[in-house]
């Protein structure tokens, strides 16, 4: 069961779906989450909103994939975000639990 997995996750990254894919249903969420919270479309567009970020996600990996070494930049970004992101989340839990406002 062991090999069968590593095969499985070398066969991934000879393709290119940790490169690639996942970078790009990343840059997606990020289009798509801010065409939706921004409403820029206006209320009730969340199909065009889709569409455009489909196509600006695939626009900003034909740029990465010329121009830039995406899976770099975003493996040596992404750890440090998270770091910051709990960071904040251990803040905000400890300063909710000290002034008595995390709900009940």
């Amino acid at each position: 069961m062991v090999a069968s997995f590593g095969y499985m996750v070398e066969k991934l990254q000879e393709v290119g779906f940790f490169n690639f894919f996942l970078s790009y249903l990343l840059i997606f969420a990020v289009y798509y989450g801010s065409f939706v919270k921004s409403r820029v479309f206006g209320e009730k567009t969340d199909a065009l909103g889709a569409i455009i970020a489909v196509v600006a996600a695939f626009y900003t990996m034909y740029y990465a994939a010329n121009y830039l070494d995406l899976a770099a930049l975003l493996g040596s970004f992404m750890p440090r975000l998270g770091i910051v992101l709990f960071a904040i989340v251990s803040m905000y839990l400890v300063a909710s639990m000290a002034t008595g406002m995390g709900g009940d």
